[in-house]
């Protein structure tokens, strides 16, 4: 209860951070629900060509609110644990090598910094939709609750937070 009323308090101020630059364009709602994936790779790549969609939910904000939305609802919490570490290095890699040498170091301290700012705004989201979806969502309210409820003591996201 603590918690949530310190989020309460803190809201605008999460928000506001989020919202510092560097910005990008974020999805807002980056789950595997919302990603189509084709059929095979295309080119030389190996890769597989992938597209998001629902993108009703989009602004300008950190990137980490994307990465943070996709690690914590992709999958259980059992399984976020073993596949997190490979998918945070991975984005980690990529901003590191923007970022450049010389700030490397500190763009990793801002992204987990980010990652838990991120997943407190994502709790609120759907505390505040859970408490008006149609029947038809809310076990899928309730499900995300519980994943982002795990990820949020996994990381310890509440020290972003205000004391009491």
């Amino acid at each position: 209860v603590s918690m949530c009323e310190a989020l309460c308090g803190s809201y605008a101020s999460l928000l506001r951070r989020m919202a510092e630059p560097p910005v990008t364009l974020v999805h807002g709602d980056f789950r595997l629900e919302n990603l189509r994936f084709g059929a095979g790779p295309q080119g030389g790549s190996g890769r597989l060509p992938v597209a998001a969609f629902d993108w009703q939910f989009c602004c300008k904000a950190r990137g980490a609110y994307d990465l943070a939305y996709f690690i914590c609802l992709a999958m259980p919490p059992k399984e976020r644990r073993s596949r997190e570490p490979g998918l945070r290095r991975a984005y980690a890699d990529g901003l590191c090598a923007a970022a450049g040498d010389g700030r490397a170091n500190e763009a990793l301290a801002e992204l987990e910094a980010d990652l838990c700012v991120s997943l407190l705004l994502i709790i609120a989201s759907f505390v505040m939709g859970a408490a008006t979806c149609p029947p038809s969502t809310e076990e899928m309210h309730q499900r995300s609750l519980r994943w982002l409820s795990a990820a949020a003591l996994d990381w310890n996201a509440g020290r972003m937070l205000p004391p009491p």
